[in-house]
């Protein structure tokens, strides 16, 4: 297919896929507020030191932040999964329940190749 500019083709790129993940599962109890996911959940972060997609479920509702606690929250409605695919890296996640029961947490990081 050509461009607009005649004079070339225009070439269709794909990121680089990896074949490693992280899965996490986890419980966090009510009233827990910037939970560091890097810090205190295992699986997290160990074969990559950020992420650039990840996908998240709760059967509770949810608020995350992402590498600062400073940056705005994200709501992560029950039973829906949240996904973030290729849009930033993620170096740090921070989850915040005040749903008024236990959640159930289930995360998948990866980062497409470099």
């Amino acid at each position: 297919m050509r461009g607009k500019n005649k004079s070339f083709d225009t070439i269709l790129t794909q990121s680089k896929l990896g074949d490693a993940y992280d899965s996490m599962e986890f419980t966090l109890a009510t009233a827990s507020t910037n939970y560091d996911v890097r810090s205190n959940v295992t699986g997290a972060f160990v074969n990559h030191d950020y992420y650039t997609t990840i996908n998240i479920r709760s059967d509770k509702n949810l608020t995350i932040r992402f590498n600062d606690t400073a940056n705005g929250a994200i709501t992560i409605v029950s039973g829906r999964p949240f996904e973030l695919n290729d849009l930033m890296k993620i170096d740090q996640i921070y989850v915040t329940n005040a749903s008024g029961d236990t959640a159930a947490i289930k995360m998948l990081g990866l980062k497409k190749g470099e």
